[in-house]
C-alpha cells in the first residue's frame, strides 16, 4: 500500500459531518465489494473519540486506488466532498501502526472467546492480554 487517496467532508448547514461520513463510508463498502482483492484499506485521520472525524483516507497500491476510481461510487456526494488525487505515500524514517478496532468489543466476551477456541480456564484467559481493548493498549 504506498499510495493513498483522501476525501473530506464540505461543511453544510443541511447535514452534519456524522451523516456525511455515514452515507460516503455505506457507497465506499458497496464499491470495494466490486473491485477491491483485499489491497485496498482506509483510515480516519481526524478521528477524536467516538467522531470519525471529517478526513477518510483510503490506502492502496495505484493499480487499486485507480480501480476504485472508475467506479461512479460517489455518486451524489460531490457538492459535500472534496477529493485529492492519488498521491505517493512519503518516504520517512518514522514508522506507522495502522490497526483494525473493534468498538463494541468488551473484555468479557473476549475472555469467553479465547477459552473457546483455546480450550482454556478462565484464569488463564484473564492472564492474556487481549487485543484491541483499553487493557491492551495501555
Amino acid at each position: 500500500m504506498d499510495h493513498y487517496l483522501d476525501i473530506k467532508l464540505v461543511e453544510d448547514p443541511e447535514f452534519s459531518a456524522p451523516i456525511l461520513m455515514n452515507a460516503l463510508f455505506s457507497k465506499l463498502h458497496r464499491a470495494l465489494v466490486e473491485v477491491s482483492q483485499g489491497d485496498i484499506a482506509i483510515s480516519f485521520p481526524t478521528l477524536s473519540g467516538k467522531n470519525l472525524g471529517k478526513q477518510l483516507r483510503i490506502h492502496g497500491c495505484y493499480e487499486a486506488l485507480t480501480r476504485l476510481e472508475q467506479l461512479p461510487w460517489r455518486k451524489g456526494l460531490s457538492d459535500y466532498t472534496q477529493v485529492s488525487d492519488i498521491s505517493v505515500v512519503p518516504i520517512t524514517n518514522q514508522h506507522c501502526l495502522v490497526s483494525r478496532l473493534h468498538a463494541q468489543s468488551n473484555i468479557d466476551s473476549l475472555r469467553r472467546r479465547a477459552m473457546k477456541r483455546r480450550s482454556i480456564s478462565y484464569e488463564e484467559a484473564c492472564l492474556l492480554r487481549m487485543p484491541f481493548t483499553a487493557e491492551y493498549a495501555a
